[in-house]
């Protein structure tokens, strides 16, 4: 999950390419299917894949062994589901081996599942860019259809503002609607997120106690904790309006 493996607590120190690991998932997976009405249309097996990869490059070989058949596990137990691993949109804009990896994932889904934060080093991109963002991520994905699992824009970096978060919505809905290869987007997210819940996540990335207080952290706290549409108190942030406006005009 984006930085680091989140396993029980017997299996932290397995390989990925344990025998036990693929019996383990599939079995929690068998144990979902009883708790689900209907089989989900999307499954994904690894959230932002190329973040903690990009980082310890070593275990890729024996994650892709894990990947592929606990892709064929789901698929098993969900037959009518897509089936993939997430990648960032930052790995498809960074390039080289970062970029390579992110294809490699994406080669292995049933669709292209990406996250979309156009901020690249923490540094964001104009919202003029995003559709060139969306036109990068249909040329990496090929011919497979795109899933744009979250879809963010902060309004607290200082190279941002709440109109600038408001223009970035007004200009990726109706991008997304002329380009029917992408099949879906979720927004992150309705509202900001509090005090205490923005410092947990930021401790659960690794940069809590005293690395809080360092500037490129205070950056990646700020990013995290305004991407809502709404304030933390419910009040709507412009961005809000842009939605509701963007999606009215969709046929």
């Amino acid at each position: 999950d984006t930085v680091k493996r989140v396993l029980p607590s017997d299996l932290e120190d397995i390989a990925w390419d344990d025998p036990i690991l693929l019996q383990r998932y599939t079995r929690i997976v068998t144990r979902l299917k009883n708790e689900l009405k209907t089989s989900p249309d999307y499954f994904v097996i690894a959230n932002e894949t190329d973040v903690y990869f990009n980082k310890h490059p070593e275990e890729i070989d024996a994650f892709l062994i894990f990947a592929k058949n606990a892709q064929k596990a789901v698929k098993d137990i969900f037959p009518n589901s897509k089936v993939g691993f997430t990648v960032t949109f930052e790995a498809v804009h960074e390039g080289g081996p970062r970029a390579e990896f992110a294809k490699r994932m994406i080669d292995l889904s049933d669709l292209a599942f990406l996250t979309y934060y156009p901020a690249i080093g923490m540094k964001l991109t104009p919202p003029e860019q995003t559709p060139a963002h969306l036109d990068m991520m249909i040329k990496i994905a090929g011919p497979k259809p795109i899933a744009l699992q979250e879809v963010g824009y902060p309004s607290g970096l200082k190279d941002s503002s709440e109109e600038q978060q408001a223009k970035f919505f007004e200009i990726i809905i109706p991008a997304i609607k002329q380009r029917p290869q992408i099949k879906f987007m979720s927004i992150f997210a309705l509202h900001d997120f509090d005090d205490k819940t923005c410092s947990g996540l930021t401790g659960y990335y690794g940069f809590g106690g005293l690395l809080s207080l360092l500037p490129e952290v205070k950056d990646f706290q700020t990013f995290l904790c305004s991407l809502g549409l709404r304030h933390a108190d419910g009040s709507p942030k412009p961005a809000w309006q842009s939605v509701v406006d963007a999606f009215a005009k969709i046929e």
